[in-house]
């Protein structure tokens, strides 16, 4: 997350603190937004009643949940892949951040027009396609996300085939055969149990 915007917020915050597979907000209920500090957690959307996909993987450093802020509440499910801690600020308290501070507002909209737009392609992703191509886009989203690049390409988060596969719509095995082939085509490399992406396009 931008610096300036952390730096805004974080004065705000209220730990909260979830075990392995529980939410830290379901759809429904009242807006906020959410700084990760600690574990993983996956924004979930239900585009049919029987299709559920994973939008993004958020990591320490990131936000999550800045889109109730425009819908009143949460259209989405943040759950956690692993016992999580983030810090929440309820609409009301950062109502009162934004009215102090142009810097963090700007960089919060911002946040929010690149969130919608990407969510907004992925559901368009989850159109059938071969899981090769889904996987290689996924890996390049995380890549740009993370930021951290050097001479082999961009180094993501620790992230597991299981977390994969809900981000793409397949099966763990599907996505370690794909893993492979983008292994094979110089798409990807490993770094331990890390992945390395060779190109963001």
């Amino acid at each position: 997350m931008p610096e300036s915007l952390w730096r805004g917020l974080q004065p705000q915050c209220r730990l909260v603190s979830v075990t392995e597979g529980d939410a830290f907000f379901r759809p429904g209920d009242a807006p906020a937004v959410y700084a990760l500090l600690r574990g993983r957690a996956a924004i979930r959307a239900r585009p049919a009643p029987a299709i559920e996909v994973d939008l993004f993987l958020r990591h320490p450093g990131q936000l999550f949940g800045e889109v109730s802020l425009l819908l009143g509440q949460h259209a989405n499910e943040a759950r956690a892949l692993v016992a999580a801690t983030a810090g929440r600020i309820d609409a009301a308290a950062l109502r009162a951040v934004l009215a102090k501070s142009q810097p963090t507002t700007l960089a919060l909209a911002r946040l929010i027009a690149e969130r919608m737009a990407v969510a907004e392609t992925r559901l368009g992703e989850v159109a059938p396609r071969g899981v090769k191509h889904r996987l290689l886009r996924a890996l390049q989203r995380l890549a740009a996300e993370a930021e951290m690049h050097d001479s082999r390409g961009w180094l993501l988060p620790e992230v597991t085939q299981e977390e994969l596969g809900r981000l793409v719509g397949a099966s763990r095995v599907a996505v370690n055969h794909a893993l492979g082939a983008l292994r094979t085509e110089n798409c990807i490399a490993m770094a331990g149990r890390r992945i390395i992406v060779r190109r963001l396009q």
